[in-house]
């Protein structure tokens, strides 16, 4: 019984082993069966054979019982080496081919080396016993003693049985093993590593397919959405709409190619399928942006939670705008320690998936809120002098924006790991379900917030209603509960990527207080960030442009097109090739117009919006000769006068021409102490 690993399979190469380990040690053999391979039909194998006198025979092809005796011969050493934890399955080969030759073979009754040799052979002490010595340097002879202190003979058991072993210690072992049920490498061990009893949260729970496409599109519908009605407007309302749904189905396209991918690499996580595609460098290219996207997505969570909620707090407790409650740092502050934190610490996306199904039923109140407001607005909103436009040149910003809303790539695998069925066909489903569901809510948004406001249009789309609409602000509460709800998914990817880096740079394993420790500095460090900057739109449309953008489209295809065979023009690698030269050209050009924007000094600063200014002293409508009512907060004519001023400032911000003089106002009390002005 011989088997010797082969840098390449030439015919040169496969006669030299065949002359090397064969012939010199047990002589010519009379007759010699193989298959039909090249290597064994070439004119330099037959000289060979005709040289040693060896008469050559062949297998039928499509028929493998001919050679039968070296085809279990393969699988019988295929499954001893996934049996063994180790990545270089060359160290182990011989290892494994003394114990095949030294196992005692029922049907013989002896044997293998017992058949060849005449005699039992000798296997090393410490395979049974604990070692009485021990090596100090890190030699040859240290490693095969910590090799064989690993090795244990196990007694065979025949079962006729199909009942489901479990054993008896099972519950208070310290050690378990994580069977891998996902498509695996053809050497790669059948188990993980084992874990501490403490560490038995990384176990994998699987989630039901509605519940994994919750957790799809929980995923995608984060503060990226909010940003849609900017995006349209920054690309002309009729593009937009045509970006937005080309944005859907190329995303759509590039999560299914993903998968592809790890199914032909072997590796069922980003940083795997980068390492199989381009070695380190890739892995350390992917890793970085995996790192960055949704770091600054958790920023942008804090930023949106921060800006909405101070304004909900101001209009239920009427505190100042200096007060403690007012304060967009306390608020994060205080979402950070007794909601984000907490849900960080779990280590199962699975567990999120009745959290997600909550959230997206916030998402529509939110939506149904949104649709309120755009039919019976709280104040009238008027027109900008570009509304409704078809078409503007800030398609690559708009881009950026949208790539960000439909981001989830990051989550991939460990959405589909979550699935009870993890297969291509059924993520297919999923992720189309999924997306057509996120690019629905997507427009929604996106149409119903620029239909509302046109030009005014802001990055955070709640900060377009005025503070005293009650509605909005219970659609604002709920909002920011959606996104505390994403925030731990991405700090889930964040986590991984830094606990990965740490076990390939410094072969740190995952523990207990690893995981802790790593969180709890996450979760501080983006609370801390989002403390010191406001300004929402130019950080989605930067973590769009460099870190979205690759993530979600150049990657994913540059991976399949390495690792499919085949030309890179050929007919499946066409549309890989285009998404990743889309993503190239949007990237760049996004890299431009952001460093263009930065020598500029361009900033965003939380301003009132025009047509707020008259909400705080009465409601207007659309028609300037409605009355209107108000309450008396000051008296005499300085009230009059306060009114005049708001309504001056408004006409002029709002670009609405009001005739001078003012005309008549009439000003009556009615019984309960409200002026009515009669507004000409």
């Amino acid at each position: 019984m011989e088997a010797t690993p082969l840098q390449n399979i030439t015919a040169e190469t496969v006669a030299k082993s065949f002359y090397d380990h064969w012939v010199t040690r047990f002589g010519v053999p009379t007759n010699l069966v193989t298959d039909q391979g090249r290597q064994f039909e070439s004119q330099l194998f037959k000289n060979l054979s005709e040289l040693c006198g060896v008469k050559l025979k062949r297998t039928t092809p499509y028929h493998l019982q001919s050679n039968g005796k070296v085809e279990h011969l393969h699988r019988t050493i295929k499954t001893a080496i996934k049996a063994h934890n180790s990545i270089k399955w060359t160290d182990t080969l011989p290892t494994v081919l003394l114990g095949l030759r030294a196992s005692f073979r029922e049907d013989s009754n002896s044997s293998v080396a017992q058949m060849v040799y005449g005699t039992h052979i000798r296997l090393p002490g410490e395979f049974f016993d604990n070692p009485r010595s021990h090596t100090e340097q890190e030699t040859f002879v240290s490693k095969l003693q910590q090799h064989m202190q690993q090795l244990r003979p196990v007694e065979v058991k025949h079962k006729t049985s199909r009942t489901v072993f479990v054993h008896k210690d099972l519950s208070k072992c310290t050690h378990v093993f994580l069977r891998i049920d996902r498509v695996k490498k053809p050497l790669q061990p059948p188990y993980e590593d084992p874990f501490l009893e403490d560490d038995r949260l990384f176990s994998k729970s699987t989630t039901s397919l509605a519940g994994t496409t919750f957790n799809y599109v929980n995923s995608i519908i984060g503060s990226g959405v909010i940003g849609i009605p900017l995006a349209l407007y920054s690309a002309g309302f009729g593009l937009g709409l045509a970006l937005l749904i080309f944005m859907a189905v190329v995303t759509d396209y590039s999560l299914i190619l993903m998968i592809r991918g790890a199914h032909l690499s072997g590796q069922f996580n980003y940083q795997g399928l980068m390492r199989a595609a381009f070695g380190r460098p890739g892995f350390i290219v992917l890793s970085t942006l995996q790192f960055i996207y949704p770091f600054i997505a958790m920023i942008s969570y804090n930023i949106v939670v921060g800006d909405t909620i101070t304004k909900v707090l101001i209009r239920m407790t009427r505190v100042q705008p200096t007060s403690l409650l007012a304060s967009r740092e306390f608020v994060i502050g205080l979402a950070t320690i007794f909601i984000t934190a907490p849900l960080c610490l779990f280590r199962d996306i699975a567990n999120l998936a009745k959290i997600s199904f909550l959230s997206l039923v916030f998402i529509a109140f939110v939506l149904i809120s949104i649709l309120i407001r755009m039919i019976f607005p709280f104040t009238y909103v008027p027109l900008t002098e570009d509304a409704w436009q078809l078409f503007s040149w800030d398609v690559i910003p708009a881009i950026g924006i949208m790539a960000f809303a439909f981001m989830c790539h990051h989550n991939t695998f460990l959405l589909y790991e979550s699935m009870e069925i993890a297969d291509q066909h059924t993520w297919n489903n999923v992720t189309h379900v999924s997306l057509f569901s996120s690019w629905i809510i997507a427009a929604m948004f996106g149409v119903m917030g620029y239909a509302t406001f046109t030009g005014h249009t802001q990055g955070d789309l709640l900060e377009n209603y005025c503070p005293g609409d009650d509605l909005m602000n219970i659609s604002r509460v709920l909002f920011s509960i959606t996104v505390l709800l994403t925030y731990p998914i991405e700090c889930f990817v964040t986590r991984d990527v830094l606990e990965s880096l740490l076990l390939q740079v410094c072969g740190i394993t995952h523990t207990t207080a690893h995981h802790v420790i790593i969180t709890l500095t996450l979760v501080t460090i983006t609370c801390i960030l989002s403390m010191v900057t406001s300004c929402l739109g130019p950080v989605l449309e930067l973590n769009g442009i460099l870190a979205a953008v690759p993530l979600a489209y150049v990657l994913p295809a540059v991976c399949y097109i390495k690792l499919e065979e085949g030309s890179v023009f050929s007919g499946k690698k066409i549309p890989a090739l285009l998404l990743a030269l889309f993503g190239l050209f949007v990237a760049f050009c996004g890299s431009v117009l952001l460093a263009i924007d930065f020598g500029r000094g361009d900033s965003c600063i939380h301003k009132d919006m025009p047509y707020w200014r008259l909400d705080k002293y009465l409601k207007i409508t659309e028609n300037f000769w409605d009355i209107v009512s108000l309450k008396d907060t000051t008296t005499g004519e300085d009230f009059f006068k306060v009114i005049e001023e708001a309504i001056d400032a408004w006409s002029k911000e709002c670009h609405i021409q009001r005739l001078k003089p003012m005309g008549a106002v009439r000003r009556e009390r009615d019984h309960d102490d409200t002026i009515v002005l009669s507004i000409c």
